[in-house]
């Protein structure tokens, strides 16, 4: 095993396990033995953007993109860190080309259907949610996604059954469980 492997590996297993300062160590010590792997950049972009600081994450994932063109996720989470700092339409390019390099990437189409969503695009929306659903129809956050575009726009059956199937695929809803108590309290 490498050096960079070791601090790269260790860097994500600390990530995973909350110790964002210590992965955030590791990840530039990778980065020190090997300038020219994007994937430390990558990783190191994730552990600021989750250490809040985006501005930082942004440059990383560029630098990820530049050493590999061809890096779907740092182009989906690039869309993330700029859509968090309110950059919107820099955002959608990041998540169409993240999916041009990818097709059946679910995580791309529901955050470009997220921020297509919050710009008030949402029959845009909408087909990139339920792209996400072909690609990958047992995501509950697909569903919640959905529920917010039928909620947000009236169509509250619709979003009952989202909210609904969303809750059943994470395990903490049963329609059938929570009417049978609705009807003992009768």
């Amino acid at each position: 095993m490498s050096s960079f492997g070791l601090y790269n590996n260790l860097g994500l297993a600390l990530h995973e396990k909350g110790q964002i300062g210590e992965a955030i160590h590791c990840y530039q010590s990778a980065i020190n033995l090997d300038t020219d792997r994007a994937e430390a950049y990558y990783n190191l972009g994730n552990a600021m953007k989750d250490s809040g600081q985006p501005d930082q994450a942004i440059v990383l994932y560029k630098k990820a993109i530049q050493l590999n063109p061809n890096y779907a996720e740092a182009y989906n989470n690039l869309g993330i860190a700029l859509k968090d700092k309110g950059y919107f339409d820099e955002a959608l390019i990041h998540y169409k080309k993240a999916l041009q390099l990818n097709p059946d990437y679910t995580e791309a189409y529901n955050n470009l259907g997220i921020a297509l969503k919050d710009k008030g695009y949402f029959d845009e929306a909408l087909t990139y949610f339920e792209k996400a659903l072909q690609s990958n129809p047992q995501l509950p956050i697909t569903y919640f996604n959905l529920g917010a575009i039928f909620h947000e726009t009236g169509e509250f059956d619709k979003a009952i059954n989202y909210y609904e199937k969303a809750a059943f695929l994470t395990g903490i809803y049963d329609r059938s469980r929570l009417m049978r108590k609705e009807n003992k309290r009768f």
